[in-house]
């Protein structure tokens, strides 16, 4: 309830908003000339919190307007600390009969609940915004627009809504484009899916991201988990149906929770969780890890939990089984923490959903039946683990022994985010040809010969020789696994290189802006490649989709930009908030005009051919 102290105090502030809004009605004020004649009232009734001086508007708030090119107008505001902007109270008219004003871009912001408006995005310290000019001649001229906008200060003080009026210079243009104005603006998958988090009954919900995971259990991100799960049950000797089941639902129920408690403390305050569990001391700490239970499996010790933290469990539950269980759900936590090296349109839009609206329920919900269906095939895995996994005996050290290899690839796999592509290839190599030697040596040439003997010893041998093609790829500067010896066998190689996209790297928002000036004028469009060194999807991109000679075609009048975002500093981070990003790989566009293409924006892994097939409708080519 309000007292009376308050009371005359929201009276007092109205009837300052209403003198001041007749003010403007009779003076013409100017840029700047004009005198917040409201804040100066405010100030002399003696109504301001905790007896605080506010600044005067035109000084919390500086907006400058300025003409990029003939057909652009970019908007700035420079914020003083303490005060924010309203970004739904910015807008930009003009009254000029031959200039028409397209829509304003203004980049996402902080998100608040205001006392008065409710849930609003406001902006701190700066903002810049662009917009389109259409015009009915290509003369020199000048206009005058008027820029709406209306911001608080953290103290308590909101001042009325201000309008300021400029004018600009536009430089002459190269052609008339009088009804070329921006475009409706579509709608991205991440932002379709974030509207069906917010809007759809939480059946649809449930469905929609549990079918996602399931698409997603099938790329690159999710497969290392399989192993590990198989690794678990190996190990364990549970060979029956009901025991490997339940030690898979163990497993997937830790990588669920895990990852949805994460995935919301991450969109909540703004981490980039991506970049930060793929930070080198973590990818090394997990490689370390894994070259651990690769040991383990090949028999060096025995991986249980220690004798006595066990039998303090079975004291407290009476059943010896449950540690196994424990274990299990750890790793399982462990594994999500793997699977953050991937960005796909459902968690995004996850994320968008939490962090723009704060509605925690709806997006841990969709995190974590996107998680549970991608822990589909590990239930799958272990339903079926039971019947597939051999006996005690001599198969089930191969079995062991198998796993431990895959452990080490797992391994090798992380370390190669981090590292030179021809150490990695050099790791691959030497795990291939001990792998071969261990087929031929162990299994393939001890006596009687066994049809099976024989076909280990086949395999070892194309092993072998695949790990030592690798290490000579590897010596002679190659990185590609598949094609270790490209280069060598025929001109491959060269022909791979020529194919390759060429980036010119970008690091600032400034860097930003200044290529995108400089592409406007040259009439070329842009793509802005997102990327990371410890990015898996991103080396997909690189290897399968830009390495494409139809990719290429479409893009040839297309300035290539791409940000490297492996390190993680502020530079990067202030460039990914800037342009909405959550994680590499995403790919924006911009148009000729300059104006970056909302809702076309690609998030994740994308084939050749729906990549040409999106890249012609941002750019307008015919398909």
């Amino acid at each position: 309830m309000l007292n009376l102290k308050n009371l005359l105090r929201i009276s007092l502030l109205s009837s300052v908003i209403i003198l001041s809004n007749c003010s403007d009605s009779i003076n013409e004020l100017t840029p700047n000339k004009n005198i917040d004649q409201s804040t100066t009232l405010v100030q002399n009734f003696g109504i301001l919190s905790n007896n605080k001086t506010f600044l005067d508007v035109d000084k919390a708030f500086i907006p400058i307007i300025s003409a990029l090119n003939s057909n652009t107008l970019e908007i700035a505001f420079q914020i003083s600390p303490e005060y924010y902007l309203y970004k739904e109270k910015i807008s930009l008219v003009t009254n000029s009969k031959d200039v028409k004003i397209g829509h304003l871009d203004l980049p996402r912001g902080l998100t608040i609940t205001d006392e008065w408006f409710g849930k609003m995005e406001i902006y701190r310290e700066e903002v810049f915004a662009k917009t389109s000019v259409a015009r009915a001649t290509i003369n020199t001229e000048e206009i005058t627009v008027s820029l709406a906008y209306q911001g608080c200060a953290d103290a308590g003080l909101c001042y009325p809504p201000q309008i300021r009026n400029f004018t600009v210079s536009l430089p002459k243009a190269t052609s008339v484009n009088s009804n070329k104005l921006k475009p409706i603006i579509p709608i991205s998958e991440q932002g379709r899916l974030a509207e069906l988090i917010s809007k759809s009954n939480i059946f649809i919900i449930i469905a929609t991201f549990f079918i996602a995971g399931l698409l997603l259990s099938l790329t690159p991100c999710a497969l290392p988990m399989l192993p590990i799960l198989s690794g678990i049950i190996a190990g364990g000797n549970k060979n029956n149906v009901s025991k490997s089941f339940n030690l898979a639902i163990s497993y997937v129920l830790g990588m669920s929770i895990v990852y949805t408690l994460l995935g919301i403390a991450a969109a909540a305050i703004g981490i980039q969780l991506q970049a930060f569990f793929n930070a080198p001391w973590i990818i090394i700490l997990f490689s370390g890890f894994f070259i651990f239970l690769a040991f383990g499996m090949f028999g060096y010790f025995d991986l249980q939990v220690p004798e006595a933290l066990q039998n303090k469990m079975a004291i407290l539950s009476g059943k010896q089984a449950r540690g196994t269980y424990i274990g299990a759900f750890i790793m399982g936590a462990l594994s999500s923490l793997i699977v953050t090296a991937c960005v796909a349109p459902p968690l995004v839009a996850a994320f968008m959903v939490i962090g723009q609206t704060g509605n925690v329920m709806r997006g841990g919900i969709a995190i974590f039946s996107l998680s549970l269906g991608m822990g589909v095939p590990l239930l799958l895995l272990g339903a079926s683990a039971g019947k597939i996994l051999p006996k005690t005996g001599e198969w089930m050290t191969s079995i062991k022994k198998a796993f431990g290899f895959m452990m080490l690839a797992l391994s090798i796999w992380m370390i190669s985010r981090i590292i030179p592509g021809n150490i990695a290839l050099a790791l691959w190599g030497i795990l291939f040809l001990s792998i071969g030697i261990y087929l031929i040596r162990f299994l393939g040439l001890s006596t009687p010969m066994s049809i099976n003997k024989k076909t280990n010893a086949s395999i070892g041998i194309v092993a072998s020789m695949y790990g030592a093609a690798m290490l000579i790829g590897a010596f002679l500067g190659n990185s590609n696994p598949i094609q270790p010896l490209a280069g060598i066998v025929n001109q491959t190689s060269k022909k791979i290189d020529s194919q390759k996209l060429i980036f010119k790297r970008i690091k600032s928002i400034d860097d930003l802006n200044n290529a995108v000036v400089e592409a406007s004028k040259n009439n070329k469009n842009i793509m802005l490649d997102f990327y990371a060194d410890w990015c898996i999807s991103c080396k997909e991109m690189e290897l399968y989709t830009f390495t494409n000679r139809s990719v290429q075609e479409v893009l040839a009048n297309t300035l290539l930009l791409q940000a490297d975002v492996t390190l993680n500093d502020e530079q990067d981070k202030k460039l990914m908030k800037t342009l909405g990003v959550y994680g590499p790989p995403t790919i924006i566009f911009y148009g000729s005009d300059g104006f970056k293409k909302d809702g076309y924006e690609v998030v994740g892994y994308m084939r050749v051919q729906q990549f040409i097939s999106h890249v012609k409708r941002v750019l307008g080519q015919s398909t």
